[in-house]
């Protein structure tokens, strides 16, 4: 099986790090820029991870090319932060990723569609050989099929929720904050729904395409905010940023609005759960601001997961069975043999 991953994710890494992995990756990895390569690869990149899955008929030289072309961007030292698996532990780690068994989330449903629009994304720039298209496919299957059997996510911490228990911590009741979520991103629109059902409905949206968010206009009553008018973020009490932007969005120069505090309340609540960051990391120095990025999203969500030792068991023992099948699959497909030495160890 002549599949490779290079990656780095929030446990190998800081968020500094991944940011930077995640741009230069996005600038040199993705889209256009894949057809001057000898070799084809997807490249999967959420607000947690960063990792580009290749084949070629030399591995080592794939890997080595990759590595490069990330240096093209990064000028400091990144090596050390990465991880690589080959072959099999390639798609047993992918299986692994899809099913939500590696996020921070376990069972989350979301990266199932995040490994999905990176995998249609680098079909339609380049002709993928039948080796990733199998570890894809399979992947997707078996990560569908892991979270019909355990019923996942189950009674299990959301970023959604987390959120909601920061609105509840930093506005006093019955305050209704009124909040601006920055871009129409799937994890905007959840974070959105999740905090409109539970009355939260002072809810303005910036978007650089209005009109796909009219659905939301009509039936939540969100208001739209023009993107030119974005710098207008200090009139809300909370701002959720989830966008793709290679700049800041919100920057330090435009808090001058702000009066002097008051009282101990934070004036406005910002959350980024962009990647990379669209908020301005020094605005968490203002008096009047609190801003929580991704990773510290993550480590409230984290102290909040609660699952059962023995359902963790199961899904693990589950996992390798259906890693072992499929594996066991590609190489009867592949006439080298149904026996396959798979090692209970990848996962």
């Amino acid at each position: 099986m002549q599949v490779g991953v290079l990656g780095i994710n929030y446990k190998s890494s800081e968020l500094k790090v991944r940011e930077i992995l995640a741009t230069a990756a996005q600038a040199n990895v993705a889209g256009d820029c894949l057809s001057l390569y000898n070799f084809s690869c997807v490249l999967l990149s959420t607000c947690n991870r960063t990792e580009i899955y290749f084949s070629a008929e030399d591995l080592a030289e794939a890997h080595t090319q990759l590595l490069k072309l990330l240096r093209i961007d990064v000028e400091c030292p990144f090596e050390h932060y990465l991880y690589s698996y080959f072959g099999a532990e390639c798609f047993a780690h992918l299986i692994k990723v899809t099913s939500g068994f590696d996020s921070v989330i376990f069972g989350e449903s979301e990266i199932q569609r995040q490994v999905r629009e990176a995998y249609e994304s680098a079909s339609a720039f380049q002709t993928l050989p039948s080796c990733i298209h199998y570890i894809f496919q399979k992947a997707l299957k078996v990560g569908k099929n892991m979270r019909s059997k355990f019923q996942l996510p189950r009674m299990q911490a959301s970023i959604e929720a987390v959120i909601h228990d920061l609105v509840n911590a930093f506005f006093l009741h019955p305050k209704i904050p009124s909040i601006l979520f920055v871009g129409n991103s799937e994890i905007n629109r959840k974070v959105l729904h999740h905090l409109w059902s539970r009355g939260l409905d002072k809810i303005t949206l910036a978007t650089r395409a209005p009109m796909l968010a009219k659905s939301l206009e009509k039936k939540q009553g969100v208001k739209l905010l023009p993107w030119k008018e974005l710098a207008s973020w200090t009139q809300f009490d909370m701002i959720v940023c989830g966008t793709n932007q290679k700049e800041y969005l919100l920057k330090k120069e435009e808090t001058s609005s702000y009066k002097e505090p008051v009282n101990v309340i934070p004036s406005s609540l910002i959350i980024d759960l962009s990647m990379p960051r669209s908020v301005d990391p020094q605005l968490s120095r203002h008096p009047q601001i609190s801003l929580f990025n991704i990773e510290e999203i993550n480590a409230f969500v984290a102290q909040k997961q609660k699952i059962g030792l023995q359902d963790h068991d199961d899904m693990k023992k589950t996992l390798q069975s259906a890693v072992a099948c499929q594996l066991n699959c590609y190489m009867n497909k592949q006439k080298k043999g149904a026996a396959c030495n798979f090692s209970a160890n990848l996962l």
